[in-house]
């Protein structure tokens, strides 16, 4: 991962090797004959060819194709599935996978957390197999949802790619009662501070489960589409899907800004004196020295004209579109 310098500022939180973020997920272990047969009906994307020891990122959605979280797919054997999903999500899918569950031939066990930390930066994955000092049955062009199980000092770890915030991104997840033990072993990877990784989160556009993922907004808006076959037989929330993408329906979409001025996560956004959207998450990137956001806009004001954040007292902050590098110029 390159030192950023283009800004003309030192202190970016973005080191020469990769960068370490404390995670969380929700698991839920699916066993059973039809456990893939039965996610390949309750989710976007199509499982259909997925060995044991591959894996994939697919999105839960409402009958109304509304999202209800983004997850990582990992087929642990011929008839046993892991959903890796984000914390706090376990219990809404657990939920909604039991309330779909009729005559198939599968046992949903209920969510657990499992922790760890995310490493960021990560350009291939033989350099992951260098940093850990194990080797990884990994793809060397790591997608999303791509996972192995490795040892460290004993302790089981799941290693799974995840979209990174530079370069590649993975989370090496462990049950919650050996997480210090994975902690110390990985020590001397520069830590990145809860702030810091949520404004690199924005920069990288990379949504979250209550900000950006949440049952308001449907995969196309949230720029997931990748996730989404429109091709693969029904599933849950298809023919919502498919009339949007057909009849071009898709009415928001999540951008990028930044200002120099604070900003909020549900700021309105205007263009002009119109209503253009709303604000999901934002946070300070002091080494752009600017506050950085990620919001909805609706399609019609995207190409219209700048855009503006009202304030709770009433001012307009202007705004810029912004990059992973930062303010476009």
């Amino acid at each position: 991962m390159p030192a950023r310098q283009r800004h003309g500022r030192s202190d970016s939180p973005e080191p020469v090797v990769p960068l370490r973020i404390r995670a969380a997920r929700d698991r839920i272990r699916l066993r059973g004959r039809d456990c893939l047969d039965f996610l390949q009906r309750m989710s976007t994307a199509d499982l259909r060819g997925l060995e044991p020891g591959a894996g994939m990122a697919t999105v839960f959605v409402t009958e109304k194709a509304r999202i209800l979280d983004v997850a990582c797919l990992l087929r642990t054997g011929a008839e046993e599935v892991e959903l890796l999903l984000s914390p706090g999500a376990g219990e809404l899918i657990w939920r909604w996978l039991r309330q779909h569950h009729f005559t198939e031939d599968l046992e949903l066990a209920p969510p657990e957390r499992w922790t760890g930390m995310e490493l960021h930066g990560i350009r291939s994955a033989e350099e992951l197999s260098a940093l850990l000092g194990k080797e990884l049955r990994l793809p060397q062009r790591l997608a999303w949802g791509d996972w192995a199980m490795v040892e460290l000092e004993g302790i089981p770890v799941h290693v799974v790619a995840i979209p990174g915030l530079r370069a590649h991104g993975v989370a090496l997840l462990v049950a919650e009662s050996v997480h210090e033990e994975l902690e110390r072993r990985l020590a001397g990877i520069p830590t990145v501070d809860e702030p810091t990784a949520e404004a690199l989160r924005i920069l990288a556009g990379i949504g979250r489960w209550g900000a950006e993922w949440r049952q308001e907004y449907n995969p196309f808006e949230a720029g997931l589409e990748g996730l989404v076959s429109l091709d693969k037989g029904c599933y849950v929330g298809q023919e919502v899907l498919a009339r949007l993408q057909t009849y071009g329906k898709v009415q928001r979409r999540l951008v990028r800004v930044c200002a120099r001025e604070p900003l909020h996560p549900g700021m309105q956004l205007l263009c002009g004196e119109a209503f253009a959207g709303e604000l999901t998450s934002a946070a300070p990137a002091p080494w752009l020295q600017r506050w950085v956001a990620l919001g909805y806009v609706r399609r019609e004001y995207l190409e219209r004209g700048a855009l503006s954040a009202r304030t709770p007292t009433g001012e307009e902050l202007p705004l810029e579109l912004c990059s992973a590098d930062g303010p476009n110029r």
